[in-house]
């Protein structure tokens, strides 16, 4: 699965367009990959049994605020220190400090909704580097390359069909660091027409994850023309792949949404800014989820209140065969002007409905959206 976006240093994000490219897990053949020829088609693996939901704890406003500065900030100011180069095919590597910076990064989002942290490893680290480079250099994403993919490599090709990619770019020469994260802040946006299945987010917050692995390749740059780089989560560890899933540890809630129970600053929420956000309909409002292993959402509903009033909620086809825990996804009518302009919003939600162990339950919670920098 895959994300793209253009970015001019100093300026607005600019979104060029957002694939969607992950893979099949095959429930009759969990240690074969199908490879997807559609690229609108986001797959997951198959979800096993899982225990029941309890009582939610929620953050407290300065939790959040010291885990976003603890865990989400730190890539913002950290060099990739990238070794490679794209002329001669080199993956490279990239800065220790900048891999731990990624690692947290992935662990904030995973800690915010309430699932146990990962480690990367070092096996798929080197993969997702190799994919990186060949997503950058060929200036497109495919989880099956062709071997006549410039700076193609059995490494990269077997990272390729086990992550999520991102190419990303930006006009200029410029190498800004705070624009480096591999692609991770967008893959859990999930924005763009391809992304309705909010398919990379689901994957990240998969409560069976226990080893990933990152790669990063900044963009070669150009004078006056955009280039691009590559980012790869690896996310199909081997026992993954194979069907080996470990012991499911329940969620913090009982449950996974994003936005998450509890406060939550609106710079985790929004990575691609004023530019993108103030365009016209739902393509421009963040999408909001509710994970739940073995629901069934057919019949769900979803209602939501801000400031006393009712909100407005468009729900997106639930796209559950296969796909991590089953999910629904809705589009409410908040904007990004709303929740960006510096006080703090509590958004109650309740999902109703939700056949679960064979009952119709329901869900409330409430998220508090507030500046982390005000």
């Amino acid at each position: 699965m895959s994300a793209t976006s253009l970015r001019r240093p100093g300026s607005a994000t600019l979104r060029a367009l957002c694939l969607v490219l992950l893979l099949a897990l095959l429930p009759a053949a969990p240690a074969a990959l199908a490879q997807d020829q559609t690229p609108t088609t986001v797959y997951m693996p198959l979800a096993r049994n899982g225990a029941t939901p309890t009582q939610p704890v929620t953050p407290g406003r300065a939790q959040a605020l010291e885990l976003y500065r603890t865990l989400f900030l730190p890539h913002t100011t950290t060099a990739h220190g990238w070794t490679g180069n794209h002329a001669t095919c080199n993956a490279g590597t990239l800065a220790p400090a900048f891999t731990d910076a990624l690692l947290k990064l992935v662990n904030y989002y995973r800690a915010a909704a309430g699932v146990p942290a990962v480690t990367f490893n070092a096996t798929y680290n080197a993969r997702a580097q190799a994919a990186a480079l060949m997503m950058s250099v060929n200036e497109n994403l495919s989880h099956n390359p062709p071997a006549n993919w410039t700076c193609y490599t059995d490494d990269g090709s077997l990272g390729a069909r086990r992550s999520n990619l991102s190419l990303f770019g930006w006009y200029g020469i410029t190498d800004e660091t705070g624009l480096h994260d591999a692609g991770i802040n967008g893959q859990m946006e999930d924005g763009g027409s391809n992304n309705t299945a909010v398919g990379h987010r689901r994957w990240i917050l998969y409560p069976y994850q226990q080893e990933l692995g990152v790669g990063h390749v900044p963009p070669p740059g150009r004078e006056n023309d955009f280039s691009y780089g590559g980012g790869a989560l690896y996310v199909l560890a081997d026992n993954i792949y194979s069907g080996q899933l470990p012991a499911r540890q329940t969620p913090r809630d009982g449950f996974i949404a994003w936005p998450p129970p509890g406060y939550i600053p609106w710079q985790a929420l929004y990575h691609d800014g004023e530019y993108y956000y103030e365009q016209a309909g739902d393509e421009a409002r963040l999408r909001w989820s509710f994970h739940l292993q073995n629901a069934d959402f057919s019949g769900a509903t979803v209602t939501m209140t801000h400031a006393g009033a009712a909100v407005a909620v468009t729900r997106l086809p639930d796209i559950n065969s296969n796909y991590g825990e089953n999910t629904a996804i809705w589009v409410p009518a908040l904007d990004y002007a709303t929740l960006t302009d510096g006080a703090d919003h509590a958004v109650q939600v309740t999902v109703a409905n939700v056949i679960y162990g064979g009952q119709a339950r329901a869900f409330s919670y409430t998220v508090n959206v507030f500046d982390a920098g005000a």
